[in-house]
């Protein structure tokens, strides 16, 4: 499935707040989270990806658009994920930066919400 716009992707690398905690955007967490669910915490493409994803995203939207994750996806870290271009797609896998993030022992704050306490404890923004 061609997805046009999606192909180029440029490195990003973490941001950081004044007291160390690594910043990430909810879109970034619902991907992360959709990796760590996978076998292997790895997906063999961008679609498996996001279809693993979705179900933390409507945690908080009733019906929100895939194509957020697609766009988030570009602008993930590389110290999270590790991308390998198979074929005519990639296979992304979460790194131990990208778990150790989720399960708290690296401090982040979540753009807009604060503190990452846990998904739970996200809530709804609206």
């Amino acid at each position: 499935m061609s997805r046009p716009g999606y192909g180029f992707r440029r490195s990003y690398s973490e941001r950081r707040t004044k007291d160390g905690a690594v910043i990430v955007t909810r879109n970034q967490l619902m991907l992360l989270h959709g990796l760590l669910d996978r076998p292997k915490a790895a997906a063999v493409s961008y679609v498996d990806w996001v279809d693993a994803s979705m179900p933390y995203l409507r945690r908080f939207e009733r019906q929100p658009p895939a194509s957020r994750l697609f766009k988030s996806i570009l602008r993930l870290p590389d110290e999270w994920v590790t991308r390998t271009k198979t074929g005519r797609g990639w296979r992304c896998q979460l790194t131990l930066r990208g778990s150790s993030l989720l399960d708290g022992s690296l401090p982040a704050h979540v753009f807009g919400h604060g503190t990452y306490r846990g998904l739970r404890a996200l809530g709804k923004s609206k």
